[in-house]
């Protein structure tokens, strides 16, 4: 991007001394010692000891305005490479015997005009003094000498090469300080990002833990109410849900803490059994006779996956307890299994049901749906169900998918928002 010339163009939101001190050093890094630098030339020509003792009051009035134009060159490069140009030859007009000191406007606003990368300027500024040469040879001026036309190539030479050299590094800096710009600002979107998931995991999970608990105390108490006792069932959910809370809340204080990352990978098998106790614990409560069965699970399995299949299990368990009967034994077997494009992991549950009548797990299709598997509901009588839920196991190397396509956000979290036995209150 190129850079764009300091002016004097005021700003209303900035006192005037502050717009006058920024315009002083200048919008660049290189501005500062690049003013000081002319600035210091041109000091030096307009002392009094660098005029010509032969010149005469013309000459020295011209010689102070070619010393001025050299300060002004850098905080007004293109001002000072016209005034330069006419400079030199209205002083052939005055004194044609003595070095035109306009020739050194010319060439400061030339380096200048190069470190904005102004090209075409520069090029105006090169055959500006090679006419002035041309026409200095014409005339019979100073300036068309070999001598003086051999300086003034150099000169330009060297400082084409220091301004173009000045230019270049300024371009790397400002390259340089864009790139670290968008790299805070991609964390900080990202920052933004993590702290607004982490909110809403959060709210998910105290919001969904505490209105299943809720609906589970309206049961308890419309049964007191009603002089009954408390359904075993519900006491089981009740653990079960207590349990799942806190356990969600553990999760989230590691993701806090940056504990747990995407792409670590987890033991499947040692994830599902740190949360079997609790379904146990809750089987015992409510009186089931329940059995938890793994077959060979793989060891490492990508972190996101590893939670879907926790809370499958939990809410698989929280089904059974819902709808078993507690004088049959309840099993539930999680093993992999051969599925379409690879392997899938398979929870399923099989256990004699107190209605006859049938159930669709709304909470379990969704959620497994979500994942790209499925749920299905088998009765191979009247007296037992079978629930089959299939999620697929990503391959070595494969990303996980966030939401996959079709999903929204909002289903995402409607997963999370669905207690069942909250829903069977309502219903009921």
């Amino acid at each position: 991007m190129a850079a764009v010339i300091p002016s004097l163009r005021p700003q209303d939101s900035a006192p005037w001394w502050r717009r006058l001190l920024a315009f002083l050093i200048g919008p660049r890094f290189i501005d500062p010692p690049l003013r000081f630098v002319t600035v210091f030339f041109g000091t030096m020509t307009i002392l009094p000891t660098g005029f010509d003792p032969a010149g005469g009051p013309g000459y020295v009035a011209l010689s102070v305005i070619a010393g001025l134009l050299v300060i002004v060159s850098a905080f007004l490069p293109r001002l000072t490479l016209v005034a330069g140009i006419l400079g030199t030859f209205a002083f052939m007009g005055v004194d044609p015997d003595l070095v035109n000191p306009f020739n050194l406007d010319v060439l400061v606003a030339a380096g200048v005009l190069l470190t904005y990368r102004r090209y075409r300027l520069w090029a105006v500024a090169v055959a500006g003094l090679a006419l002035e040469v041309l026409v200095g040879r014409m005339v019979g001026a100073s300036s068309g000498s070999a001598s003086d036309a051999q300086v003034t190539l150099l000169v330009a030479v060297l400082v084409s090469v220091l301004g173009l050299g000045a230019g270049l590094g300024e371009a790397r800096i400002q390259a340089e300080i864009a790139r670290r710009e968008d790299a805070v600002r991609r964390h900080e979107h990202e920052l933004s990002r993590l702290r607004i998931q982490v909110a809403i995991d959060t709210h998910d999970t105290v919001s969904h833990g505490l209105a299943t608990q809720a609906a589970i105390i309206r049961v308890l108490g419309q049964e007191a109410a009603a002089g009954r006792g408390p359904d075993v069932r519900t006491l089981s959910e009740l653990g079960m849900v207590n349990d799942r809370s806190q356990r969600q809340l553990r999760q989230l204080l590691s993701r806090l803490r940056g504990d747990d990352e995407q792409d670590r990978s987890t033991d499947l098998s040692e994830a599902l059994k740190s949360v079997t106790g609790a379904i146990t614990a809750g089987a015992v409560a409510g009186g089931f006779a329940l059995d938890v069965r793994f077959g060979a699970l793989p060891p490492a399995v990508p972190a996101p996956v590893v939670d879907a299949a926790q809370k499958l299990l939990t809410e698989l368990a929280t089904n059974v307890f819902k709808h078993a009967r507690t004088d049959a034994p309840c099993v539930i077997t999680v093993e992999v299994i051969p599925g379409e494009g690879g392997s899938a992991l398979q929870l399923a549950s099989h256990n004699a049901v107190a209605s006859p009548s049938g159930f669709t797990p709304r909470t379990l299709t969704r959620r497994a749906e979500l994942l790209g598997g499925s749920c299905e509901v088998r009765r191979p009588d009247g007296d037992s169900a079978e629930v089959l839920v299939r999620i697929p196991l990503p391959a070595d190397g494969a990303p996980v998918p966030a939401v996959p396509p079709g999903i929204s956000a909002e289903d995402l979290l409607r997963a999370d928002e669905a207690p069942p036995l909250a829903h069977a209150v309502e219903s009921s």
